[in-house]
C-alpha cells in the first residue's frame, strides 16, 4: 500500500541521495523506490510515474517535489552526459515536472527548466508530456517557450506540427505569442539577414502556429519568416501584424 508516509520517505531518500552524490545514471536511481510503487506499474513502466502520480494528490508533499526536480535539473545542467535516468530510455524527473506542471500554471517555468536538460537526442515521454500539458492550460504565455523548445530539439516533426496548430483561439493571443517567441530567439539564437537556413527554421517553427492561425499559403509563410529573420537581425520591433502584412504584402 503506498502511503502519503510512505512517498514523503522516498521522496527525501531520493533527494539525500541525489545531493550526497550517490546516484550515478539508471544503475543507482532504481533501487531507491520501494516494491510498493513496482506493484502500481501502468503502461509507462516507471516507478518514478507512479511515485508522481501519488505525491500529487498531496499538496503538502509539492514543495518536496519540486525540491527533486530541481535537484535533477541543476545536475542536468552540469553538461553533457550528466543527466540522472530513471533507466535505459527515461530521464529521471519527468514525471515530478509533469505532474507539477498539470497541477498549476506557476509550475510551468520548472518543467521548461527540466526539459532544457533533457537529451532530445533520445526523446520518449517528453512530447507525451507536452500534449498533456498543452491540453491542461490551452493558450498560455509560459506555454509559448515550451512548444518553441520542442520545435527545436524534438525528434517527430509532424507530432509538433499536430500539436501547435490549434494553439491559438484568439486573435490577441498571436500577439503574446510572438512576444514570448522574440524573447526566446533573443536569448538563444543569432540571426543574420536573409540568411536561408534561419528563415528554414523559422518557417518550421511558425507555420503550424500562425500559418493555420491566418490562413496563410506556403508562400506567404515564407514571406512571413523572411520579415520575422529580418527584423530579428535590424534588432526592430516585431508585431504580429507587420509580420502577416508582409506575408501577404500589403
Amino acid at each position: 500500500m503506498i502511503t502519503q508516509d510512505l512517498i514523503k520517505e522516498t521522496l527525501e531518500k531520493i533527494l539525500k541521495a541525489l545531493e550526497a552524490g550517490e546516484v550515478e545514471r539508471h544503475d543507482s536511481y532504481g533501487r531507491l523506490f520501494p516494491d510498493e510503487f513496482g506493484d502500481h506499474l501502468d503502461d509507462r513502466y516507471s516507478d518514478e510515474h507512479v511515485l508522481a502520480k501519488e505525491a500529487i494528490k498531496h499538496p503538502e508533499l509539492h514543495p518536496l517535489m519540486e525540491k527533486l526536480v530541481l535537484k535533477i535539473t541543476e545536475i542536468g545542467e552540469r553538461g553533457n552526459h550528466t543527466q540522472i535516468w530513471e533507466n535505459e530510455e527515461t530521464q529521471a524527473g519527468g514525471s515530478l515536472a509533469r505532474e507539477l506542471a498539470m497541477y498549476d500554471k506557476k509550475y510551468l517555468p520548472l518543467q521548461l527548466r527540466y526539459i532544457y536538460t533533457n537529451d532530445m537526442d533520445h526523446e520518449v515521454n517528453q512530447m507525451d508530456d507536452i500534449v498533456e500539458i498543452c491540453d491542461k492550460w490551452d493558450y498560455s504565455k509560459e506555454i509559448c517557450p515550451l512548444l518553441i523548445f520542442r520545435a527545436e530539439f524534438g525528434q517527430v516533426t509532424e507530432a509538433y506540427d499536430g500539436l501547435a496548430s490549434g494553439i491559438l483561439k484568439r486573435e490577441e493571443d498571436a500577439q503574446g505569442y510572438m512576444d514570448e517567441a522574440v524573447i526566446y530567439f533573443k536569448e538563444n539564437w543569432t540571426f543574420t539577414e536573409d540568411d536561408e537556413n534561419d528563415i528554414e527554421q523559422i518557417n518550421m517553427f511558425f507555420t503550424p502556429v500562425f500559418g493555420t492561425f491566418y490562413g496563410l499559403t506556403e508562400d506567404e509563410m515564407e514571406s512571413f519568416a523572411t520579415e520575422f529573420v529580418n527584423l530579428m537581425a535590424a534588432e526592430e520591433d516585431v508585431t504580429i501584424e507587420a509580420l502577416v502584412k508582409a506575408a501577404r504584402n500589403e
